[in-house]
């Protein structure tokens, strides 16, 4: 079976208790995020799962310099993971974020962050990981596919690439 978590670093580090930055206040409607913390969230992707492979989609920024309490290091926390990258070049990526957030930062676009992060992923791992752009994947979806299940290796399945949109509770 698979799981997957979206982006479970953003919330404490927008809302929570441990917050690293101050987009929102604390009065914003997203209050009911101020809780979570940077081991609740650890906790969404670790909890449970032990017969699930998981997919974490995630941006570096949120979770810069964390180690989870269950990990004697930061490097023992990643290399618990397989790791791949998928990136949009930056001007389409900022282009639309921009839409999204007039008032985006360069420390928003994460980019700064996602080099940084590849950079200690391929030091701790010892060869850079896989890094897939996202206009590839549009192209050419089944081989960036593959080449993806190759890297971790993990079974291709063709039905990962279609589905009938839905809401998926947490």
């Amino acid at each position: 079976d698979t799981c997957i978590v979206h982006e479970p670093y953003s919330e404490p580090f927008y809302f929570g208790p441990e917050r690293r930055h101050n987009r929102y206040d604390k009065d914003s409607d997203q209050s009911e995020m101020g809780h979570i913390t940077y081991e609740s969230a650890t906790d969404k992707i670790f909890q449970d799962r032990a017969e699930k492979l998981v997919f974490v989609k995630d941006f570096p920024m949120y979770f810069e310099d964390y180690v989870p309490a269950r990990f004697a290091s930061r490097k023992a926390f990643l290399q618990s993971m397989s790791h791949a990258f998928l990136f949009r070049h930056p001007y389409a990526a900022v282009k639309s974020h921009f839409k999204m957030l007039p008032d985006l930062t360069i420390e928003e676009t994460g980019y700064h962050a996602l080099l940084d992060f590849f950079k200690e992923v391929s030091d701790i791992k010892g060869e850079a990981p896989l890094l897939i752009e996202g206009d590839d994947f549009l192209r050419a979806p089944q081989a960036v596919y593959k080449q993806y299940c190759a890297y971790l290796s993990i079974p291709y399945d063709e039905r990962n690439l279609s589905w009938e949109p839905r809401y998926i509770p947490e």
